[in-house]
């Protein structure tokens, strides 16, 4: 329970799942440069503060798993999209708010899993940013939230469908708002 303290420059992964951490203690020098390629840090209690530390300083980030932490809240912050590393982002049942960035997607272009379900996202489906980063994705899971629009079978999303390694192999979505010729059905997961 309580603050992460400060850690190894050199730690490349740091799992953290499941301790009733609130945060990072406020010594922001110790967090400058950090080597973090993965930060395993769900079912805490983090809240909105926990997006500077890791958006400011953490900048090699390939895995990002914050799932269950619903004091998180918010909206996802713009400079997020900046850690251009990330393979995974796993922001699940986090009491997330407002639409997701597509144009800010785009710069994600190694990301293979992106699971933001669960939560209270709306607006469209960022179909620009999904696009433009298509060929890279295996898993974008989107159900349980408030999203709208159509994801037609011409999209590029739908070219990319497919069951092997090398293709976007599930792409979940709520199909009561969104109209989707080629999603998986979220109860088969």
């Amino acid at each position: 329970t309580g603050e992460i303290p400060p850690f190894s420059q050199n730690l490349t992964k740091l799992d953290l799942r499941s301790n009733l951490l609130t945060g990072f203690e406020d010594t922001p020098t110790a967090w400058e440069n950090a080597e973090l390629q993965e930060l395993r840090a769900a079912n805490n209690m983090f809240d909105e503060s926990i997006w500077s530390p890791i958006v400011s300083n953490m900048k090699g980030l390939t895995r990002l798993e914050l799932d269950g932490n619903a004091n998180l809240g918010g909206t996802l912050p713009v400079k997020l999209f900046s850690l251009s590393q990330l393979t995974s982002l796993e922001i699940e049942s986090c009491s997330l708010t407002g639409p997701i960035p597509d144009t800010s997607l785009s710069q994600l272009t190694s990301l293979r899993f992106l699971r933001l379900n669960n939560n209270e996202l709306s607006g469209p489906i960022p179909l620009d940013g999904l696009g433009s980063i298509a060929t890279s994705l295996r898993q974008v899971i989107l159900h349980e939230n408030d999203l709208t629009g159509q994801i037609v079978d011409t999209s590029v999303l739908c070219e990319y469908r497919g069951d092997s390694t090398t293709e976007l192999s599930i792409l979940t979505v709520d199909e009561e708002e969104v109209e989707c010729a080629c999603c998986t059905v979220p109860t088969a997961l």
